[in-house]
């Protein structure tokens, strides 16, 4: 792996002032539809190329569909009430930011004004990849109790894959309305050391009102660096060394107050776009679209192809683009 290269991103042409940014990392709710084609309509995807297959059914609806497990869909019919409800991971919302008609903004936003509709799980996330903000710095202060949280539960966990070592800490339990994960993106990614600096990721995870409040919030106006920053203040606060065991009136850490400076100054979700590489690539045409030019080639030749793709004078779009820039470069992937 020679490079890693991240494109400049913004939000639908509103550029985002934080250098560290704040994405959604996953969305969950419910509503009316009447059936699949409808939902992904819903989600502006009728023209993405995601091909979406059946799978056994989930959360208690008798029909599912799904894209890779990353953006799941389930219907249900009770009499003449239609129960639907849309799952989208981290690794869809990436989806949904590069294929969807809509933005994440805009798909929250359009949740939020319909009747009936709500949201039952929202993860907002920040990323840090900055040498100078380091995890270990982190789990120093929990482990010496210099910080305050609304929560009584938190934890520490060191894991290590390949000779990656990992770290998560966490604080409130999985599964309660509020619970926040702090943990080393990099080696979970297992990228090396040498591959990239330091890449941390505070994540929010909010479920039932908490996700509603905070979406319907959202979509009111208010900017997300704001409610993130308010969230993330309210429950979670590093404060500096003392041996008061009254923590709440401490000074906030120097280092933790930095990063709530860059948080509160972000307008927008930063659409951090999928990791897109000749493996994806490949994967797509083959698994998608292999048995169409199998069939060509079998009744013409390559000549042929070829001639027809100049004949039809197909643009590549802004991924293939830089997927063909990095190869010629000898880059190994790139993240949009």
């Amino acid at each position: 792996m020679e490079n890693f290269i991240t494109t400049p991103t913004t939000n639908r042409g509103v550029e985002n002032t934080s250098v560290y940014p704040v994405i959604v990392d996953w969305l969950t709710f419910s509503g009316h539809f009447q059936s699949f084609q409808e939902m992904i309509e819903f989600l502006g995807l009728t023209n993405s190329g995601l091909d979406f297959v059946e799978r056994s059914p989930l959360w208690f609806h008798k029909y599912t569909i799904t894209y890779n497990d990353e953006i799941t869909l389930m219907l249900s019919q009770r009499d003449d009430y239609t129960m639907a409800a849309v799952n989208i991971t981290g690794r869809g919302c990436r989806d949904i930011e590069s294929f969807s008609d809509y933005s994440i903004d805009e798909l929250i936003c359009k949740v939020v004004s319909m009747s009936g509709f709500k949201f039952s799980r929202i993860d907002i996330a920040m990323d840090i990849i900055d040498n100078s903000f380091k995890i270990d710095t982190l789990v120093k202060a929990t482990f010496k109790g210099n910080f305050t949280c609304r929560s009584k539960y938190n934890n520490v966990m060191h894991s290590s894959d390949d000779g990656i070592k990992g770290t998560s800490l966490y604080y409130g339990k999985d599964g309660s309305n509020c619970c926040i994960n702090i943990y080393d993106k990099r080696a979970e990614r297992k990228y090396k050391q040498s591959d990239m600096p330091n890449w941390t990721r505070i994540e929010i995870r909010l479920r039932h009102e908490n996700a509603e409040g905070f979406c319907n919030q959202f979509a009111e106006g208010l900017d997300v660096g704001y409610l993130y920053t308010g969230l993330l203040n309210n429950y979670l606060r590093f404060v500096v060394n003392s041996s008061d065991t009254n923590k709440s009136r401490l000074k906030t850490a120097p280092y933790w107050q930095k990063l709530l400076s860059h948080s509160q100054r972000v307008k927008v979700f930063e659409p951090a776009g999928v990791e897109y590489d000749y493996s994806k690539f490949e994967n797509y045409l083959f698994n998608t679209c292999g048995s169409s030019i199998a069939t060509y080639l079998k009744t013409h030749t390559v000549d042929d192809l070829l001639n027809e793709l100049s004949l039809r004078n197909i643009k590549l779009n802004p991924r293939q683009k830089i997927l063909v820039e990095n190869y010629i470069n000898g880059i190994d992937f790139m993240v949009l």
